[in-house]
């Protein structure tokens, strides 16, 4: 049975998520910070959830939680093949947000460089090294040359 300070806490969790999922809409990099409220809200939820099944404990890492709760649901519920599958999507899930940040503000900070040369080749590199490749480092003193 839930009560009701439960209700209150999982609603909250609810109003967290759509927060974040309007944020997620807003155009670049304004969307960014939904990351933050996706975080916020899914590790709320799981707080509630551990306390309630008596699994919490100080200072819980966000990966942490599905370790604790999964064992604490009846098989029929969730099986432990399922639990897994659920945590390693959500681990998955994490780590492509993640990256994603990484990549919108690299490409901030290269969009701040003034000059056009070192500009495009920062590009350059970037979009090789998003792709997959290992580009060639750059080497900076030829473009101190060129321009002296």
């Amino acid at each position: 049975m839930v009560t009701l300070e439960e209700s209150r806490r999982l609603a909250f969790s609810k109003y967290l998520l759509t927060l974040a999922n309007a944020q997620s809409k807003q155009p670049e990099p304004l969307a960014s910070a939904a990351l933050l409220g996706f975080h916020d809200a899914i590790e709320f939820f799981l707080q509630v959830a551990s306390e309630k099944l008596n699994v919490g404990k100080p200072k819980i890492e966000f990966l942490e939680y599905w370790d604790l709760i999964a064992p604490k649901l009846a098989p029929n519920e969730l099986p432990q093949r399922e639990a897994e599958q659920t945590r390693e999507r959500a681990t998955a899930l994490y780590d492509r947000l993640r990256s994603d940040n990484q990549s919108m503000q690299a490409t901030r900070l290269v969009e701040s460089i003034e000059d056009q040369a070192i500009k495009s080749a920062v590009k350059a590199q970037l979009a090789l090294h998003k792709s997959g490749l290992k580009p060639k480092e750059i080497d900076l003193t030829s473009f101190l040359t060129n321009k002296q």
